[in-house]
């Protein structure tokens, strides 16, 4: 008996993971290189270092990223580790939490919808948080669950309560969208303790609880607006998007549309779905539909949008779709059966009924499934054929690139190594290839920073520049250079845009990388004679100056700075 409990949940785990290895060994997107570089300076210097900053988002994500590289050594694929496992163990979860509430074959199909889904295969990749943040999250709603709706010792529901606020925590200290989800558990159980205690009361008690309700939350939602500094920052953080967002910032269905692009048939009839879920595990479906329900309307609201967002939400979506679909599956078999039969009796023989009807149905049911994007995607994994964009929503960031700087290191390492100064489109994989870089040339991280030049990235401690003028103060002052940068973040408006890629062309001498056609580098070098006088060049600021690249070099960074003309300029 424990074996059949067990086979079932360790061949899912098994079957996911086996889906995600396909792509474990990708080259790494923008996002991750954050913790990879962050725990690499944790090992080195016992905080979340990175260049001369400090990364300090979702710390403890960061502290398990470097004990991996501890135990197993620095990789990508080491680094992946964590995220791949906690994927796979939150689809156990969802299977053994569906099962407890619903029965075998609601948690098999939850479980599978949701452990196979394109989101949390491309997440199980992903050097990023949002796989061990859903699974503190999961583990604390259904805590909570068990919490409100068992009735259970002192001593249980102690531990329960104990355990649910600890990852809960976690969840709400690796993303602060966690709190979106607590908004829902936190209106589930209001609904859950609160109308039941309220219906033993007379509608006149029932009327002043609600307005004394509605008055209480008034009353809140006054005193932030009136708390001029925590309402404005509350509201600056839920609505701001760095440039590279700003696309989506106001688009409301998102998410409905990222939802039905991936999984039309269910979308389309969700309202269907959930009555019919609703009608046979009542209480399980509430509190699912409650939680994504709140949560998905509270990130339609939000400025930033992207799939990896509801990710920490989706199995509650996918296990009402499973509670219904196992609750229909004889009723559809039965009647599928009735209709097949009375279609094909005129023209099939009875010997071949069963043939003819097994080929109508398999014939309806690819065609059902192929009208959901995001199933074909993962049914064309095991052939090798990759469809991108799920982590985003319909369209990928510029942010996301993926091309291949390993390759132009051979070319670029030395010229890097000697250029006075280094500028680069790519923070983070210039430090994490080539080890160096001076000033960052984005226009969204600019918008980040409030647009001004030559702010600093608290998270690199390097400066940001965006405008040609700055990039023409630099060609100026520094007698020699390269500037870097790759195909993804060349000419587009939110990191190196028209005028500035003008600029560096007209003032620069391309490099050649022919074997590497999405990677672009130029150098400039007039050593002999520097236009600009050294009195207009003290407008740069001091960490770009000869003595903080210097500085840099002595404090570990790494060697290669060139020195400059200090008679003429920084």
């Amino acid at each position: 008996m424990l074996l059949d409990r067990f086979w079932l949940p360790a061949l899912i785990f098994l079957l996911v993971t086996a889906f995600a290895l396909t792509d474990l060994w990708h080259r790494p997107s923008y996002d991750e290189l954050y913790h990879v570089l962050a725990a690499r300076g944790w090992l080195e210097y016992g905080e979340p270092r990175i260049a001369d900053g400090v990364y300090p988002r979702a710390q403890l994500f960061t502290m398990l990223i470097a004990w991996c590289f501890r135990f197993f050594g620095e990789s990508l694929v080491v680094a992946r580790l964590p995220v791949l496992l906690a994927a796979g163990l939150l689809t156990v979860a969802v299977f053994l939490w569906t099962r407890s509430v619903a029965g075998t074959l609601a948690a098999v199909v939850a479980a599978l919808l949701f452990g196979l889904s394109p989101l949390n295969l491309e997440m199980s990749q992903f050097i990023r948080f949002y796989t061990v943040q859903a699974l503190a999250f999961w583990l604390g709603a259904i805590g909570l669950f068990a919490l409100v709706t068992q009735q259970r010792g002192g001593g249980v529901r102690v531990l329960l309560a104990g355990g649910a606020i600890v990852a809960l925590a976690v969840a709400a200290h690796l993303q602060l969208l966690t709190y979106l989800g607590l908004a829902g558990l936190a209106l589930w159980a209001a609904l859950t303790l609160g109308v039941p205690v309220l219906a033993r009361h007379s509608r006149r008690t029932q009327l002043w609880v609600s307005i004394g309700v509605l008055g209480l939350m008034s009353l809140a939602a006054l005193a932030i607006v009136l708390e001029q500094q925590l309402g404005a920052k509350l509201l600056q953080r839920y609505l701001s998007v760095p440039l590279h967002a700003a696309e989506d910032q106001s688009n409301f269905i998102f998410y409905h549309l990222y939802l039905l692009q991936g999984y039309a048939t269910i979308w389309a009839i969700f309202p269907l779905i959930l009555l019919i879920a609703m009608v046979h595990h009542v209480r399980a479906a509430w509190f699912c539909v409650v939680v994504f329900g709140v949560s998905l309307a509270l990130l339609s609201g939000a400025g930033m949008k992207g799939a990896r967002y509801m990710y920490f939400v989706m199995p509650f979506f996918f296990v009402i779709v499973g509670i219904a679909l196992a609750a229909s599956a004889t009723t559809l078999r039965r009647a599928i059966i009735e209709t097949t039969d009375r279609l094909l009796q005129p023209w099939v023989a009875p010997g071949s009924m069963g043939v003819a009807r097994t080929a109508l149905v398999a014939v309806g049911l690819l065609f059902i499934v192929g009208s959901n994007g995001a199933i074909v995607k993962t049914a064309l994994i095991p052939l090798g054929v990759r469809l991108h964009g799920g982590q985003n929503g319909p369209a990928m960031t510029e942010l996301e690139t993926r091309a291949d700087w390993a390759a132009a290191k051979p070319t670029l390492q030395p010229l890097i190594d000697e250029a006075s100064i280094v500028l680069t489109s790519r923070d983070l994989q210039s430090l994490y290839y080539f080890g160096r870089y001076d000033i960052l040339i984005s226009e969204s991280h600019l918008s980040e920073l409030g647009h001004a030049e030559f702010s600093v990235d608290d998270r690199t401690g390097r400066l940001v520049i965006g405008a040609p003028e700055s990039l023409n103060l630099i060609f100026d002052c520094y007698r020699d250079g390269i500037v870097v940068a790759d195909t993804g973040g060349w000419r587009v408006p939110t990191v190196i845009d028209e005028p500035a890629a003008d600029v560096i062309e007209a003032r620069t001498v391309p490099i050649v990388l022919a074997a590497n056609p999405d990677i672009l580098a130029f150098r400039w070098d007039h050593r002999e004679s520097l236009p600009r006088t050294g009195a207009e060049c003290s407008s740069l600021p001091t960490a770009v100056s000869p003595e903080g690249l210097h500085s840099r070099t002595e404090l570990g960074q790494p060697a290669g700075v060139g020195e400059v003309d200090s008679t003429t300029g920084p």
